[in-house]
C-alpha cells in the first residue's frame, strides 16, 4: 500500500483511519529491509524457526515487512487473524509469529533509572493504547495461539543489543531504532500535547545514550 497522508515529512497510511502507527513510505521500507538482513545476522541466517517438512507445500505470509521476509516466513498478528489462520490450515501444518517485544532489558540489571530510551518506550506504548492498539503483541504470541486451538507451541527468544555484543547486530539495530523513534513520535507524540521541540529534545537524548558501545540495553524478538 502506497497512499496515505503526510506529516513531518512523513508519509502514513490511511488505511482505518491510519491505526497503523508506522510510515509506508521508501525510507520505512528501506528501514525494513536493513532490519531483515539483521535479523539474518542475529539468528545465524535462520529464516524461519519452525519445523518445517522438507517438502513444504505451501506458505501463507501476513505482515512481512516489504515482501524479502515473506518469502518464507508467514507472521500474524491479531487474536482473530490466529484463530481464523487455526480454522484454514490442514492437520500438521505450522504457523509462527516473529516480533519486538519494545521493552529495555540486560542481562545485569544495569539500565540506569530514568534512561532516555526506556522512558521513550514507556510513552510509545501509552501512545500505542490510546490511538493504535497493542505494542505488546509479542508477549500475548503464546497466549493468541492457545486460545486460537494451537498445540505443541514453542517459545524462543533472540536477543537483540544495541551494544558490542554481536557488533554487527548492534550497529544496524542502533541505525534501525534512530529512524523508528521519531516516525513514531511524529504519528502520535502529537495528539498527546509534545510540541515539536519537546520530541526533538528526548530524541535527542535517546541518540546520544545510543552511541555507547557499552550499552547494556537489550530487545528480544520473540518468536512461537
Amino acid at each position: 500500500m502506497t497512499s496515505g497522508w503526510q506529516t513531518y515529512a512523513r508519509r502514513y497510511h490511511d488505511f482505518r483511519s491510519g491505526r497503523y502507527p508506522l510510515p509506508n513510505d521508501d525510507r520505512e521500507q528501506d528501514r525494513e529491509d536493513m532490519m531483515h538482513g539483521m535479523m539474518l545476522q542475529a539468528t545465524d541466517g535462520r529464516l524461519i524457526f519452525a519445523l518445517i517438512d522438507e517438502d513444504l507445500q505451501n506458505i501463507v505470509d501476513l505482515g512481512t515487512g516489504t515482501g524479502i521476509l515473506a518469502i518464507k516466513v508467514p507472521y500474524l498478528e491479531s487474536p482473530e487473524k490466529f484463530l481464523k489462520a487455526f480454522r484454514h490450515m490442514r492437520p500438521g501444518a505450522r504457523i509462527e509469529l516473529q516480533d519486538i517485544d519494545h521493552q529495555c532489558h540486560s542481562d545485569d540489571d544495569t539500565i540506569p533509572d530514568n534512561w532516555p530510551v526506556t522512558r521513550l518506550y514507556d510513552l510509545l506504548v501509552d501512545a500505542f493504547q490510546r490511538f493504535s492498539g497493542n505494542s505488546r503483541a509479542a508477549d500475548l504470541g503464546g497466549e493468541y495461539l492457545t486460545n486460537a486451538g494451537f498445540i505443541n507451541i514453542q517459545h524462543n527468544c533472540v536477543k537483540l543489543s544495541f551494544g558490542p555484543k554481536k557488533y554487527y547486530v548492534g550497529q544496524f539495530y542502533r541505525e534501525a531504532c534512530k529512524q523508528f523513534f521519531p516516525a513514531l513520535a511524529a504519528r502520535h507524540f502529537p495528539k498527546m500535547g509534545w510540541t515539536s521541540a519537546e520530541m526533538e529534545v528526548l530524541l535527542a537524548e535517546c541518540r546520544e545514550v545510543m552511541k555507547d558501545l557499552q550499552c547494556p540495553c537489550l530487545q528480544y524478538d520473540i518468536n512461537f
